[in-house]
């Protein structure tokens, strides 16, 4: 009887050992699923921080090799010979490629140094600082340094998406709403008129 008894103890440990395990079990996936979600979002976010510096030729090729370049734009870290800003940016990446262009344009003629952005075909946007090269006076090129900004746009742009839906909605309302701060009226959505 006392051997039965302990057997019976062993098999109730057991039986709660295995339940604690698969108790575990599912704390453990529930917490490999949070962090998953967490470094999704994490490598998301420093996805959009990418950043290039590239060297351009007076004839539009890129002379120099920058791995941020083959980060932002993965296709190309395979390929071979020389690449043009124009393939490269303009006809292959740029929704706007007038708009880049004229970006170009004006650094020949107005300045030496410009600012601008664009945005790709992908759905990802791009700042970009365009300055001359001069050497002995001599303009030999540009330089280009490319952000990767989609993330701050794509936000900018829900922000201001929200801000207009939300503006209809209290415009809507048939009660008189006035926001002021210490001394200026804010906002009046002049229902009290």
């Amino acid at each position: 009887i006392k051997l039965s008894k302990k057997i019976s103890l062993f098999r109730d440990e057991i039986i709660n050992d295995n339940e604690k395990l698969e108790i575990n079990k599912n704390i453990s996936m529930a917490i490999k699923e949070n962090l998953d979600k967490k470094n999704k979002l994490l490598n998301t976010i420093l996805d959009q921080s990418n950043k290039c510096v590239i060297l351009i030729d007076n004839l539009g090729n890129i002379v120099n090799e920058d791995e941020g370049f083959y980060n932002m734009w993965r296709e190309y870290k395979s390929f071979d010979g020389e690449l043009s800003l124009l393939y490269t940016v303009i006809i292959k990446f740029a929704v706007n490629k007038d708009k880049f262009l004229k970006y170009l344009s004006l650094l020949d003629k107005k300045t030496d140094k410009l600012k601008g952005e664009f945005e790709g075909k992908d759905g990802r946007y791009f700042a970009c600082t365009y300055c001359k090269i001069i050497i002995d006076d001599n303009e030999i090129g540009f330089i280009c340094y490319i952000e990767d900004i989609t993330y701050k746009k794509k936000s900018e742009m829900k922000i201001k998406e929200n801000h207009v839906k939300y503006k209809k909605i209290v415009d809507n309302i048939p009660y008189s709403i006035l926001l002021t701060d210490e001394n200026n009226i804010i906002y009046n959505n002049k229902k009290s008129e």
